[in-house]
């Protein structure tokens, strides 16, 4: 007795959940007063089995002791302190006949079979299964005491204390014994939970229909929703996709970076790559060789991610439930066979089934091929929770990059111009086209992968600065060279900019004044004067930024980087204005228009913000059943007509057009951090398809 009290006492110590009655000294004298049969197997017998007709409850108690008795006297296992509930060995066929078939509850020889104790020579229970899995046997003692507490005319049941205090015995592990349980929640075909406890019933479990329903998805199909998930679940961001098994053939250039992502399909029955071993052959010929079977040139503008070999079938498992789980849920009997609490129960486990095969298909894609000095390198990309799980699993990708100092993003810290001359080495040598840095970035696997030009421009106009190189614009005459002295002429990315040795400028022309005819440079003109008209009035004066437009179409991510790069590329600076514009024909228009307002979140400070919507919805297959929404105005004024306009647009065709206009007070900078923000909201929630327009200040 007092050993079992020690061990109820460590037991909840350690968390495990037990009725009150079971610690404190009161424990030890409940169990003398029993012994040698445990406190809850007396309840049982006294309390729930008598309450049946046919349950002798004197008569047939001694009969069922004292053949569980007597088996135990025959198999004298070991450390054996009380007779407990799970000492009733269903397995045995006299003692199983005695709890179903004479209570008349024949019915529950299956539930028995299946889920508590199998016969000798036939396959195992679920219960006998998960102690296969975990090692022990607290899976069938809990199930065994389960079926005993189910046996009642009364309410049947047991709260999750109480069985753990009818199975507990000493130098029994709780966390063991929790994790059985689950086990028995995961797998029994017969085994229900709510807030009465747990039970077994003849009714079928949610378990036992998932699992006839998967039975009835084919791994071909499985594999072939798989795929689907993983189309949509790595899309163009910063990296523009590429998915080998619709088109292999990867563009052999300085522009995009690309994510190549192989299936499994390409590697035969082990279905993935080991991270391991050697590079497969396959991928180092997509790195090493275009699609022509040349030399790929541009190799530090491609990454390749693959499937590892060992997780295939996991994935798979998960996705077949899911689709077992839509089909349960779109089945009419099985709506009307299931209650609302189940019902309830199965709509969860299909959202929740919907995240987990997301997150198999993402931990089963996760070698990844990146360029480094010394080739290609073999990552192994962390496992995927759903802590985790992006919207676009291609940010992580280049998370990851940015983790191992490969990516030059908006944001970073800039480059030393004089690091990089020593690394290209003789190309700075002569007189080279500025693209010819960008292109000797997207060759050298050295180097790091550029994903925003605009640091490039930074790059050049740096060591202009710094006297590592002199920039020219033939374009603008004498007007056009940056030296160190005179390091003020915007940078311009092209292939007819030049980038020179120190020395190549020739002498600056002096300059005269056009309105006073001298030479005062640095200083503006004392004869000029403000005026309204500008650079293009005819009456002179100090001339204003006149606004430039940029413009990025596509995924809002791509877009975004398109429209900032060309702003930098052109020398522009600050955003005064951003413009987001969708067009959408078909259903899911209102999930477009809800991505289009995540860009800029409403009541950001300093912002003028400004909503266009036009929608043209198809009420009925009838045309001339049409609703059409106009709005102009405010966010603020827009919030009532936000959830009708949802509600109007989810399940419906419809044709869209959208867009906003913000307008920033103080002009963010190109580079800076709240651009960087906008960036991150674009690509993470932005349109999927949508075209924006940077504002910003022009040349003087």
């Amino acid at each position: 007795a007092e050993a079992y009290a020690a061990a109820a006492d460590a037991a909840a110590d350690r968390g495990l959940d037990l009725p009150e009655g079971m610690t404190g000294a009161g424990w030890a004298t409940e169990i003398t007063q029993t012994y040698p049969f445990h406190p809850a197997l007396i309840r049982v017998l006294d309390k729930r089995l008598s309450t049946i007709p046919n349950f002798q409850r004197t008569r047939g108690a001694l009969r069922l002791l004292a053949r569980v008795i007597r088996r135990l006297w025959n198999e004298r296992p070991d450390g054996v302190g009380l007779i407990h509930l799970h000492h009733v060995d269903l397995a045995d066929k006299v003692i199983s006949e005695e709890l179903s078939s004479r209570l008349e509850r024949p019915q529950f020889e299956p539930v028995i079979r299946a889920d508590v104790a199998s016969q000798p020579g036939s396959e195992p229970s679920h219960a006998e299964r998960v102690d296969e899995r975990m090692g022990s046997r607290y899976g069938r003692r809990l199930a065994t005491a389960i079926y005993l507490y189910s046996l009642t005319r009364d309410v049947p049941g047991v709260p999750v204390a109480e069985l753990y205090g009818a199975v507990l015995a000493p130098g029994d592990d709780p966390n063991l014994m929790q994790r059985a349980l689950e086990g028995l929640e995961e797998s029994c075909w017969y085994l229900h939970s709510d807030v009465r406890g747990y039970r077994f019933s003849t009714e079928a479990s949610l378990v036992k229909l998932i699992q006839e329903a998967e039975r009835e998805v084919s791994v071909t199909k499985a594999r072939a929703h798989a795929t689907k998930i993983l189309a949509n679940q790595f899309r163009d961001g910063v990296l523009k996709v590429r998915r080998a098994w619709e088109n292999a053939k990867v563009p052999d250039n300085a522009d995009d970076a690309w994510l190549v992502i192989f299936h499994w399909d390409d590697f035969g029955d082990a279905r993935g790559v080991d991270p391991h071993g050697p590079i497969p052959a396959k991928v180092r010929e997509l790195w090493e060789r275009t699609a022509a079977g040349g030399k790929r040139e541009y190799r530090n503008r491609l990454v390749i991610l693959a499937p590892s070999r060992g997780t295939h079938d996991s994935m798979v498992r998960a996705v077949r439930t899911h689709l077992a789980l839509e089909a349960l849920s779109g089945n009419a009997e099985t709506r009307a066979a299931l209650g609302d609490d189940k019902w309830n129960d199965l709509k969860n486990r299909l959202e929740e089934s919907k995240l987990l095969a997301r997150i198999a298909v993402c931990n089963h894609v996760n070698v990844l091929y990146v360029p480094t000095a010394s080739g290609l390198e073999t990552v192994e990309l962390d496992v995927v929770t759903q802590a985790s799980v992006r919207p676009n699993q291609t940010d992580a990708i280049v998370e990851r990059l940015e983790a191992m100092d490969k990516t030059l993003a908006a944001g970073d810290k800039p480059l030393d111009p004089g690091y990089v001359k020593a690394k290209l080495g003789a190309l700075l040598t002569t007189s080279q086209p500025t693209m010819e840095l960008v292109r000797a970035f997207a060759r050298r696997t050295d180097l790091k992968m550029v994903f925003d030009r605009a640091q490039l421009v930074a790059l050049v106009a740096a060591g202009v600065r710094n006297g590592v190189w002199e920039y020219q614009d033939p374009e603008r005459g004498d007007e056009g060279w940056a030296t160190k002295d005179r390091p003020t002429t915007a940078v311009r990315l092209a292939e007819d900019t030049y980038l020179h040795p120190v020395g190549s400028a020739p002498a600056p022309k002096e300059q005269l004044c056009p309105f006073c005819g001298t030479s005062h440079p640095g200083v503006g003109c004392p004869d000029t004067v403000d005026t309204p008209g500008g650079s293009g009035s005819s009456g002179g004066g100090v001339t204003v930024l006149v606004p430039t437009r940029f413009t990025g179409s596509g995924a809002a991510g791509k877009a975004f980087v398109d429209a900032r790069t060309a702003a930098a590329e052109a020398g522009r600076a600050a955003l005064r204005e951003l413009v987001v514009e969708i067009d959408h024909v078909g259903e899911g228009a209102g999930t477009e228009l809800a991505r289009l307002h995540t860009i800029v979140p409403t009541g950001t400070l300093g912002v003028r913000l400004v909503y266009d919507v036009e929608a043209s919805v198809s009420l009925s297959s009838d045309p001339s059943e049409t609703a059409l929404v106009r709005y102009h105005g405010s966010p603020t004024d827009y919030a009532p007509l936000r959830e009708a306009l949802k509600q109007l647009l989810a399940p419906r065709q419809a044709t869209l057009r959208a867009r906003i206009h913000a307008v920033f007070e103080n002009p963010l900078q190109l580079s800076g951090e709240e651009v960087n923000q906008l960036a991150q909201r674009a690509s993470d929630t932005g349109p999927t398809k949508c075209t924006i327009t940077f504002v910003t200040e022009g040349e003087t």
